[in-house]
């Protein structure tokens, strides 16, 4: 469904209208008829969208696992810096 206030994106874009009455079809198992001048570029399109889609997946599968290293190396950080303030508390105990 698309919303009139929010730009036309891809994922908002309704799909084509694949059935019509005309000489240039295909009969699918309904009986209705399905235009292969339309239905072609719709399934070329959708199959482009898919290569985008796994593309963008393997970019945030590489950044969730860079932002996993990073997380790992600032826990090991906060530790370090908490035993410092323990060892300075003490010291300063003495």
């Amino acid at each position: 469904m698309t919303n009139s206030s929010r730009p036309n994106t891809p994922c908002q874009m309704q799909r084509p209208s694949l059935i019509e009455d005309d000489d240039d079809y295909t009969n699918n198992k309904n009986g209705k008829q399905l235009l292969s001048r339309k239905a072609f570029p719709y399934a070329r399109q959708c199959r482009v969208v898919v290569g985008k889609l796994r593309l963008c997946w393997s970019d945030v599968n590489d950044e969730i696992k860079s932002l996993l290293k990073h997380k790992e190396y600032t826990e090991a950080a906060i530790e370090h810096i908490r035993k410092d303030l323990i060892i300075n508390k003490e010291s300063v105990k003495i």
